[in-house]
């Protein structure tokens, strides 16, 4: 349940958090995780040995002196107190020790440089206790105790915090309030950008602040709401708008009292990896229509009467007013309209990089549409045709030879042909095609139409998208990248893809390409796209429960076990319930908080 006060002017489910509530917080004081046995004097000075505690500096402003073995001496009847450890001494310094001190202090440097600055973006862990919130870190060391009466979980090295007057505030990576209470009248996260609200000279004003607090526009909207895919709608004096994640006003118009001052947007899905200035959106400004580019604002398409539905990769339609007629598609790439069409049933982009629409006809028929010039790529109705991975294979054939010729065909036109081999499925996957060569042998072609090497496998999977497939020959399997080069021998008795997001997430984020192989028991274990063996096959299940983060559930010994494939390690957790969270630095089993390495960090009490 979400106890924050609902974003002023606007209906919103911002904050995303379960259950959460959060106090008042001036400055909070982060306890240093005890390594050495220290203590204090009367006079608040640290002291490393017990006997030093009770001695007494002959005056108060004593000066620090420096002995015969140049050791600094803060008070003299302190010099000839020997040390507790007894295999310390002091010799008289050498030329050598004052170099290896400047590079063990230089290294020491640089250390903490580091790890300091990997501690800014470090993310803490929300914490609950008696209804109220507080943050560890991923050793389970308390930074913040349970104080708030409501608490998000942190992004990007910040917590927003409420305190029992119901001020918010935001805490850094350190848990230390860094956004004192009431500096904002209101804040939340949406998207990956902050609305917040405060007070100016010109009343109260809202604004989006980005990952690090820092403005991305000024304090001088009435309001922001989040639409979503980082597109936010925003009032203004007597205007109404649209505000893209870098806070640029990509929309805009003047209202007067006598317009129902009512804007909606509909994003239109694409790939995470399209530029902004390639998105489209429909904008529903009170009872009319328009089509837009949500990275520059520009209008491709409308005003219009008519309701514009949306689709993915920037396709559209207008509801056609009779069901005797089919509806009008329009496709949009670079600002620009490549189809508009009322000929199909049903218009579909699968890739937004091919130039390719698929269109259903009338008689149920597939006609796939070159974008360039709005022309039917498969026009000859003697020949067949398939379509995978942005590409077009026409089959036709040549009389003169007796064979039937594949033509791999783009929007740019015939790149490749091949005549020697046949289509398994005659879908490209990943830039390339599984043929068979002959009677139960098969291999792969590329774009060009040449097999990528010259061996006859009895089983070929599919290339994955890090450029790896599957193959074996006698039962013994083994791994070839997209050029054709065995990376990993045919030895295996089974080998298998790990899941593609986290395949995908492996090597993206951690660098590893990582498979599944099993041996003759039906064990399982993983190797790496070199062949080397990364964990035994000892496991007999290995199951996916998330698909962003690097942990799978496996079974080992009738057990439900969690492991770890970024560091290739099984986690000391005992699985006793389905209830299982996780999330980017920790694990949540049933009410027990686990870090990475398996680490108990915390249990709800």
């Amino acid at each position: 349940m979400n106890e924050f006060d609902e974003l002023p002017f606007e209906q919103n489910d911002s904050f995303n958090s379960d259950k959460n509530d959060v106090e008042t917080l001036p400055f909070e004081e982060i306890p240093a995780k005890e390594t050495v046995p220290t203590m204090m004097d009367d006079n608040n000075i640290i002291v490393l040995d017990e006997r030093v505690r009770d001695i007494k500096p002959e005056t108060k402003d004593a000066e620090p002196t420096l002995d015969s073995n140049n050791i600094l001496i803060l008070d003299p009847k302190i010099k000839d107190i020997a040390p507790k450890n007894s295999k310390i001494s002091f010799k008289k310094p050498t030329i050598i020790i004052p170099v290896i001190a400047f590079i063990f202090v230089s290294i020491l440097g640089m250390y903490l440089f580091v790890s300091n600055s990997h501690a800014d973006t470090v993310n803490l862990i929300k914490i609950e206790e008696n209804d109220k919130y507080g943050y560890i870190d991923t050793e389970g060391t308390v930074i913040t105790r349970a104080k708030y009466i409501a608490g998000t979980d942190y992004y990007k090295g910040h917590a927003i915090v409420k305190n029992e007057n119901n001020l918010y505030g935001v805490l850094n990576s350190k848990g230390v309030l860094e956004v004192p209470f009431g500096n904002y009248y209101y804040i939340g996260l949406f998207g990956n950008r902050y609305i917040a609200s405060k007070q100016t000279r010109n009343g109260l004003k809202q604004a989006l602040l980005d990952g690090s607090l820092d403005e991305v526009t000024s304090f001088k909207y009435d309001t922001i709401s989040y639409a979503k895919n980082g597109i936010y709608l925003f009032t203004r004096d007597n205007t109404m708008g649209i505000l893209n994640k870098e806070g640029k006003e990509i929309f805009s118009f003047s209202v007067d009292e006598i317009d129902s001052k009512k804007i909606d947007i509909d994003i239109s899905p694409v790939p995470e990896d399209t530029p902004l200035n390639n998105r489209y959106a429909k904008v529903k400004l009170n009872d009319s229509y328009a089509i837009i580019n949500i990275g520059t604002g520009n209008k491709v398409y409308g005003y219009t009467l008519e309701d514009i539905e949306v689709l993915k990769n920037n396709v559209f339609y207008i509801k056609s007013e009779s069901t005797n007629e089919n509806n009008t598609y329009i496709v949009i790439d670079n600002d620009k309209i490549k189809l508009k069409t009322s000929k199909y049933l049903r218009v579909r982009v699968d890739d937004l990089d091919s130039n390719i629409a698929i269109a259903i006809n009338d008689d149920s028929s597939i006609s796939y549409i070159n974008l360039n010039n709005a022309e039917e790529i498969n026009d000859n109705k003697n020949n067949s045709y398939s379509y995978g991975d942005g590409i077009v294979l026409e089959k036709t054939h040549d009389f003169s030879t007796n064979k039937d010729v594949y033509n791999i065909i783009t929007a740019k036109g015939t790149i490749g042909l091949f005549d020697t081999y046949t289509p398994v499925t005659g879908e490209f996957y990943n830039n390339k095609l599984n043929v068979k060569l002959y009677e139960e042998k098969y291999n792969y072609v590329n774009t060009k139409g040449d097999l990528i090497n010259n061996v006859a496998y009895d089983t070929t999977s599919e290339f994955n998208k890090e450029g790896f497939a599957i193959v074996s020959n006698n039962n013994t399997y083994g791994i070839i990248n997209s050029n054709g080069k065995e990376t990993v021998k045919l030895s295996y008795y089974n080998l298998l893809f790990l899941d593609e997001d986290i395949s995908s997430l492996l090597s993206e984020e951690y660098k590893k390409k990582l498979f599944i192989y099993q041996d003759e028991n039906d064990k399982y274990g993983i190797i790496n796209s070199n062949g080397k063996t990364e964990v035994n096959a000892i496991y007999d299940d290995i199951e996916y429960i998330t698909d962003k983060y690097p942990i799978v559930k496996v079974k080992y010994g009738g057990e439900d076990l969690l492991f770890n494939l970024a560091i290739n390690k099984e986690l000391p957790i005992k699985i006793t319930t389905r209830d299982i969270t996780i999330k980017d630095n920790y694990i949540v089993v049933g009410t027990s908080y686990y870090n990475y390495s398996g680490k108990l960090i915390y249990s709800i009490k």
